[in-house]
């Protein structure tokens, strides 16, 4: 029989700072895409000199509008747009909640276009999780491979 003490549950169920990455998990619930992204808030400290918003203000406004510009998941060569749900922060990391505007059926493909963070710094890296029905799979995007495709299904 295995054990865990305080210690290792703490270690094992909190988020630890890796560093020059960001998490997308990409799922479906009642027939609609949902995004979560998550990442170090250290790691948002050069958007903050972006004058276009006040990150001080509005730091999950503006985080949500930087994924919505710099990353785009594609159903069966279909773009879905995604708005904000909801966010909070935990751990020194922010957590925001997407949900996709329109409902998804029959997923064939899945591909994935992300450049966020690569104009920041070049070593960092997307971990973009995709947990589709049947199909579950995690990839790790750098700035030399920003697109994903992926088959579904086999027509």
């Amino acid at each position: 029989m295995v054990y865990l003490s305080l210690f290792h549950l703490i270690i094992l169920f909190s988020p630890i700072h890796i560093g020059e990455v960001a998490e997308y998990t990409y799922y479906m619930e009642d027939n609609k895409v949902h995004l979560l992204f998550m990442v170090d808030l250290d790691e948002l400290e050069p958007l903050k000199s972006d004058l276009s918003c006040d990150y001080s203000k509005m730091l999950s406004i503006c985080t949500s509008n930087y994924i919505k510009d710099n990353s785009t998941l594609f159903i069966n060569d279909r773009p879905i747009e995604f708005e904000l749900e909801s966010s909070n922060v935990r751990n020194k990391h922010l957590y925001i909640y997407f949900i996709a505007i329109y409902k998804v059926s029959d997923i064939d493909k899945v591909s994935v276009y992300n450049n966020c963070f690569y104009q920041i710094n070049p070593h960092f890296k997307n971990r973009v999780i995709i947990d589709f029905e049947n199909y579950r799979a995690s990839y790790l995007l750098g700035i030399e491979s920003q697109n994903l495709n992926c088959l579904i299904k086999d027509n």
